[in-house]
């Protein structure tokens, strides 16, 4: 053999005999990475063991084949776990917020108000983009200087509207005279698959609002759900030494429960309790929709005095009694016909499953009725497979979504409007907007018997009222109502009634003004 081989062949035993060992030692590494994951929490997300136990396989199987261990791997490994690593300080000491400023170099303008959203028209029109809307609405009619902004990275990070530019240009949209600020980020820099963690995000957001409240000259933020709003405010404010009002308008882990239960408990689903916490125990004050989401906020450590409950509220000109559509009713082939009628989001907890069994049964016995379904979400397609089960697709009409000012035309043909929440948490504690809209529409509405329907109907009154989760006893009510015209007209005038002395975005508007105020005064105190 050539002398040249031989040292050749010594460098590569060499250098393969280094390489062994750096693995064997990252193997190591990730064993006891992997052990500490798995025993910091027995709940801990599968993906993070999955993503540490690849890792350690494919160390494995690279020290087998005598090949260096892929640094990729590595570091993929160890992106885990410095995320787990965040996770374990966000769960036991929150988001870390800057001490609060004394106010030295910024003087607020006075009234200015900068209202932070996680969603907006157009892209979004469900309840939340509603509220928003109508409040702002509210809001500048009674001349309220007040400038709505939506979170970091939005709409670009929900796949929205790709044409925009990158960086941080800012884009505007205006709707009804509303005009909506966006803060543009691209999504590879915070959007899910950016790599930004929790803490970083809520960081570079905290530091963005800062700059565009004091480039408006802004007095007080108001930050409507979620966390991540409310902690950028807090963050925001406690820089600028100015107060924050944090809107909790539902809670979205309970969403997200009631899709996959096996969720409670994890150490996703405590991260994100224990931050909406915090948002709410940060803020100088907190608004939710219902009293149920109050006494849970005061469960969680939230001083009661500084909790108003403002209610869901709705537009009783937009919404008002009206003939049925002609032209509509004929391209539904609805004419002469008794319509249940549901607008809103197809979603599994909102019972539409159970409401559909329930109208089978009805049609059975009275066949001049129709059932018609206006919206889109994920529980579509079990639904349409559930009337396809009962046989009564001739009867039901689906539309799918519809534009927020078509809305008005569907209600005009719906006779009964149904509401069948089913017995969820999130459906105790949150309220839905559609109810109130057939409501002041005129309808008879008939709703089950979860805390945050009861606030708003009363039984025999302004509409009826069935045990949740109950088919037969929503047969039964439904029936009723099919076969009594008196009835449906006396309690759609009522609930009408209800709506317009009690919920209308206009005292709503009255009630967060007065709030801003107080707010401010008291910032102003010595």
């Amino acid at each position: 053999m050539d002398s040249r081989e031989t040292d050749a062949s010594g460098d590569m035993t060499a250098t393969l005999s280094e390489r062994l060992t750096r693995a064997e030692r990252e193997i190591v590494q990730l064993r006891i990475r992997l052990y500490e994951a798995e025993n910091w929490n027995q709940a801990l997300e599968a993906s993070y063991r999955f993503r540490l136990g690849r890792a350690l396989v494919d160390a494995v199987a690279t020290r087998r084949a005598a090949v260096e261990l892929p640094g990729k791997l590595i570091g993929l490994a160890k992106d885990a776990y410095q995320e787990l690593q965040e996770r374990r300080q966000l769960l036991n000491r929150g988001f870390p917020l800057p001490p609060r400023s004394e106010q030295a170099d910024y003087t607020p303008t006075p009234g200015q108000v900068l209202y932070v959203l996680h969603s907006s028209y157009p892209y979004h029109s469900a309840g939340y983009a509603v509220r928003s809307h109508r409040l702002l609405q509210a809001l500048k009619a009674r001349s309220v200087a007040i400038q709505p902004l939506t979170r970091l990275g939005y709409p670009l990070d929900m796949g929205h509207d790709p044409s925009l530019s990158g960086g941080h240009t800012a884009h505007v949209d205006t709707v009804e005279g509303i005009t909506y600020q966006r803060l543009l980020v691209p999504p590879s820099r915070v959007g899910p698959r950016s790599g930004l963690g929790q803490s970083a995000y809520l960081e570079r957001y905290g530091t963005r609002l800062t700059q565009e409240a004091r480039a408006r000259g802004t007095a007080l933020i108001h930050a409507a759900s979620n966390y991540q709003n409310g902690l950028a405010a807090a963050f925001a404010g406690r820089r600028l030494g100015i107060p924050v009002l944090y809107e909790v308008r539902g809670l979205w882990d309970l969403t997200r429960i009631a899709r996959e239960p096996a969720w409670r408990g994890s150490v996703e689903h405590r991260i994100f309790r224990r931050l909406e916490s915090q948002a709410a125990l940060e803020a100088d004050h907190v608004v939710t929709l219902t009293g149920g989401l109050k006494t849970e906020f005061i469960d969680r450590g939230v001083d009661a005095n500084k909790i108003t409950v403002i209610p869901n509220c709705v537009d009783p000109d937009a919404f008002s009694p009206r003939p049925k559509d002609g032209a509509l009713l004929q391209t539904l082939d609805m004419e002469g016909k008794i319509v249940i009628g549901y607008v809103g989001s197809l979603l599994h907890y909102e019972g539409l499953e159970l409401l559909v069994r329930a109208f089978a049964r009805v049609r059975h016995q009275e066949p001049d009725v129709r059932l018609l379904i206006v919206g889109e979400g994920s529980d579509r397609d079990r639904l349409l497979r559930t009337i396809k089960e009962c046989g009564i697709g001739n009867e039901c009409r689906y539309v799918g979504r519809v534009a927020p000012a078509d809305v008005p035309r569907y209600y005009s043909l719906i006779d009964i409007a149904p509401f069948p929440r089913r017995g969820f948490e999130v459906c105790e504690l949150v309220a839905p907007l559609k109810p109130l809209e057939a409501m002041a529409a005129g309808k008879a509405v008939l709703v089950s018997d979860v805390a945050a329907l009861a606030e708003i109907v009363t039984d025999g009154e302004t509409g009826l009222i069935h045990p949740r989760d109950d088919v037969d006893a929503l047969t039964e009510r439904l029936r009723m109502l099919v076969t009594n015209a008196e009835l449906r007209s006396r309690l759609g005038t009522a609930a009408r009634t209800w709506t317009i002395e009690n919920r209308t975005w206009s005292a709503a508007a009255g009630r967060f003004a007065e709030l801003y105020e107080i707010l401010q005064d008291r910032q102003r105190l010595p």
